[in-house]
């Protein structure tokens, strides 16, 4: 029976991490294509599921904890992160960064870091945008 339940676990976390790599890939065709908005929500969904997959992983380890990495809180990135979610806000209705920041403290798989840099690409990529639309002259 316990080399069912093994087999099954080792199961499931291949296909959280199939998934992982399936959102992933799918934030990048869109990040690719300049829809910057959902290629954002597949890189938070890859995020979020690296770090279930780092949650079982450590829980059939039988860890009690995960260990997070310190943050820096410059001034600077955190302006910048507080004018892109409130961009991002405004045309989404809801800011997925702080999530995904939580979770890629949270997962101990390096490919979320490659993930991570995509979904920062496309956040810089709205800033831009962003930028570019308030320093625009309005055409009458």
């Amino acid at each position: 029976n316990a080399s069912i339940v093994d087999a099954l676990n080792d199961l499931l976390n291949v296909a959280t991490l199939s998934l992982a790599r399936i959102f992933s890939k799918q934030g990048c065709v869109y990040a690719k294509l300049n829809y910057q908005c959902m290629a954002l929500d597949f890189f938070s969904d890859s995020i979020a599921a690296w770090e279930e997959a780092a949650v079982k992983n450590l829980q059939g380890n039988n860890h009690g904890h995960l260990d997070v990495i310190a943050v820096n809180y410059d001034p600077l990135v955190l302006e910048t992160q507080e004018a892109i979610s409130s961009y991002y806000e405004q045309t989404n209705g809801v800011s997925r960064l702080s999530q995904s920041a939580h979770s890629l403290k949270n997962t101990t798989h390096l490919e979320a870091l490659s993930t991570a840099l995509q979904m920062a690409r496309s956040h810089h990529a709205l800033g831009v945008e962003a930028v570019t639309a308030r320093d625009m002259p309005q055409f009458k």
